[in-house]
C-alpha cells in the first residue's frame, strides 16, 4: 500500500470512480485560477478568524 499524505482523500473510498473523478476534475478546473489566487488566501483561516470577530 502507498502512503497518503494528511490532506489526500481516495475518492473509491468516497464512492467515486475513475470516470466520474476525471468529470468531478473537469468541473472544477473552471475555478482553479480563483481558488489558487494570492487573495484567496484569506481563506485559509476563515472560521478562527470569524471567531475571533465574534469574540470582540
Amino acid at each position: 500500500m502507498t502512503s497518503m499524505r494528511p490532506d489526500e482523500i481516495y475518492l473509491t473510498s468516497q464512492g467515486i470512480n475513475e470516470a466520474q473523478a476525471e468529470i468531478l476534475r473537469s468541473h472544477l478546473a473552471t475555478f482553479a485560477d480563483d481558488w489558487d489566487s494570492p487573495e484567496m488566501s484569506i481563506f485559509d483561516n476563515y472560521n478562527p478568524a470569524k471567531t475571533n470577530l465574534s469574540a470582540r
